[in-house]
């Protein structure tokens, strides 16, 4: 087995040297900058937006968790949903302003196996809505009667009932893809105390 020369052992020791002190360096600068007024402000905001969009979150995820249970019990139009689809458009934009380059890269398991429940559960929530819809994209009353439609053309004709669920579904639907997402998003922020640390 060949020993390491002299001139590898200095070669080494020269480059470890030369990489801790530019890794000192760069942690000394990072410091510095965190001190002066530029960086203190750049981490109040970033705090600010990490607590925003955590609460946004929240806010959407409970949202759609209510609005779901609310449509096996009355009927509920989608348009319903469009608070909940903002506030979790508002939590996604925060959390790319605090942590822009670890966006859904690190999810702890347990987040992630729930996830992949809610995840099953909105495509068979879909599934479910398709079969039952036939299809259909709307619904519409020609003449007195109703009937299913795929864009502009009809389809079918339905029941009053299935006319008056038809939009109860779509709202079911938005709500379980919303609420997924929104528990997917939750474990990506940063805490509270670890919220300085994010760009490490």
């Amino acid at each position: 087995m060949a020993t390491p020369s002299k001139g590898d052992a200095l070669f080494s020791a020269g480059f470890i040297c030369n990489h801790s002190l530019t890794s000192r360096r760069d942690r000394r600068e990072a410091l510095l900058g965190r001190n002066t007024f530029r960086g203190r402000y750049i981490e109040s905001v970033r705090r600010f937006l990490g607590r925003l969009g955590f609460a946004l979150c929240i806010a959407s995820g409970a949202t759609c968790v209510i609005l779901h249970i609310a449509t096996f019990i009355a009927i509920i139009p989608p348009v319903w949903v469009l608070p909940s689809f903002f506030l979790m458009f508002g939590a996604v934009l925060c959390l790319r302003a605090v942590q822009s380059e670890r966006l859904f890269k690190r999810i702890p398991r347990n987040w992630t196996l729930i996830g992949v429940a809610l995840l099953v559960y909105a495509v068979l929530t879909f599934v479910y809505f398709y079969k039952t819809a036939g299809g259909a994209s709307s619904v519409t009353i020609v003449d007195g009667q109703y009937f299913a439609m795929y864009k502009s053309r009809i389809i079918r004709a339905i029941t009053e009932h299935d006319y008056r669920m038809f939009p109860n579904l779509w709202a079911r639907v938005c709500s379980a893809w919303i609420a997924m997402l929104a528990v997917i998003c939750l474990p990506q922020f940063p805490s509270m105390n670890n919220l300085r640390e994010t760009d490490a």
